[in-house]
């Protein structure tokens, strides 16, 4: 264990991200019965948490892979076509995400605005695509470490958020039932 930290510190990073946003959850739980202070407190832990997570992925590109060869062309094909979209998807999830918390007091309604109206999860999705795209273009060994390390803890962070989001917000429930979370349905055919 110690020569896997050793030879990928980033985890660590990413470990106290999680442990951030595990936290923000539980604290952004408690908000409405100890006081609203919290939510101050909550949004605190989760700009942590993403910090944690940004640094810990450049940590990742800034390592240098040993290459004996550098990846196919294919491959690096494929990680420009990933990740390009990817940071286009993680970047209007962001945009979408602030205006509502602009006009809203935290935690008061859901955001259901595009493209939260397609997918639970767009800025999940994004990170992933962008960390795929990345791991195709370097095939460096530490960032498919990365991907696969978050492809772990993300789910069961997004579980617990949603837990949380359903005791707090009556709508969240059918939010949830009606909207998928990593992949878009589309409907083909006549909307009534």
């Amino acid at each position: 264990m110690i020569e896997f930290i050793s030879s990928y510190p980033f985890v660590l990073a990413l470990l106290a991200a999680a442990l951030a946003e595990f936290s923000a959850i539980l604290v952004r739980r408690t908000a409405p019965m100890v006081g609203k202070w919290l939510w101050g407190l909550a949004g605190i832990l989760s700009a942590l948490s993403a910090a944690g997570l940004v640094w810990s992925f450049i940590w990742v590109v800034a390592m240098q892979p040993p290459q004996h060869q550098p990846p196919a062309v294919v491959f690096q094909a494929i990680g420009m076509l990933i990740v390009v979209p990817g940071g286009i998807f993680l970047i209007w999830s962001l945009i979408s995400l602030a205006r509502q918390t602009f006009y809203a007091w935290p935690g008061a309604r859901l955001v259901t605005k595009s493209p939260y109206d397609y997918l639970r999860r767009p800025m999940g999705v994004g990170i992933g695509s962008i960390a795929l795209g990345l791991a195709l273009l370097t095939s460096s060994q530490a960032s498919w470490v990365w991907l696969l390390t978050w492809a772990i803890l993300s789910p069961l962070l997004f579980e617990l958020e949603e837990w949380e989001l359903k005791m707090r917000l009556p709508g969240a429930e059918d939010y949830f039932s009606r909207t998928p979370r990593y992949l878009p349905r589309f409907r083909i055919g006549l909307r009534k």
